[in-house]
């Protein structure tokens, strides 16, 4: 492969390196390289599931955010989480409201609905989709967190209306179908930390998270469990 250097300068004269340059090459330029009998082709996916680098100090990141530029931030990264469990919903056919702009001590970033979902759930549409029979009655507010957490392999989601926040956790041999949920309640938010002192974890990311209710599904024993709510249980809020 041909030699190819990525240099980062501190300014616009092009005159100091602001960091170390290295030898790199363009994954481009590999089917460049090859002759005219070879086969080359390519899959299309989206930068937030594949390309989502966490690298960038808040200072810089808020100067990007300006700019109107990625910053690959904390909290650009986070939030592409989020959007990566999104897009896979999204692709299981669920209907995913839009998120919005907001601003987090200075960085703009995308947040919609906060999904996280760990990966014993499936791997690649064809398990989430088995896992979603019917996904047009799945439906999340943009202000929503939905996280599922343990042995998700007997999960089956059939019916879910999310305003607010729920929290799933099963363990091994647990058989779980969400028949019928539904959850309305205060849910979580961030909060921004700007012109704040804290401490550089959160700092780093420039908000906290704020946990006014939640709703808690917890199957820690083996077994065929059912969830099918009537309007009562569907309300309730777990602070």
């Amino acid at each position: 492969m041909p030699e190819f250097v990525n240099p980062k300068y501190t300014d616009g004269t092009k005159m100091a390196f602001k960091a170390p340059t290295r030898l790199e090459c363009m994954m481009q330029d590999y089917p460049k390289s090859l002759d005219s009998s070879a086969e080359v082709g390519f899959t299309i996916v989206t930068k937030t599931t594949t390309f989502s680098p966490v690298k960038t100090n808040l200072a810089d990141a808020r100067a990007k955010s300006k700019e109107g530029m990625p910053t690959y931030s904390a909290a650009s990264g986070e939030a592409d989480a989020y959007r990566s469990g999104c897009e896979m919903l999204a692709g299981a056919s669920v209907p995913i409201a839009p998120a919005n702009d907001v601003t987090m001590s200075g960085v703009r970033i995308s947040l919609g609905s906060r999904v996280v979902i760990d990966p014993t759930f499936g791997i690649g549409l064809a398990a989430w989709r088995e896992k979603l029979p019917t996904p047009k009655a799945v439906r999340m507010s943009n202000r929503s967190t939905l996280l599922l957490q343990g042995e998700l392999r007997g999960l089956r989601i059939e019916s879910l209306d999310l305003d607010g926040t729920l929290v799933l956790r099963m363990c091994a041999g647990a058989n779980v179908t969400l028949r019928k949920v539904r959850v309305s309640n205060s849910g979580w938010s961030f909060k921004s930390l700007w012109g704040q002192n804290h401490d550089e974890a959160l700092a780093i990311r420039g908000y906290s998270l704020a946990k006014h209710a939640q709703r808690e599904l917890v199957f820690d024993r083996p077994g065929e469990y059912v969830v099918e709510d009537d309007d009562l249980a569907s309300q309730c809020n777990v602070a």
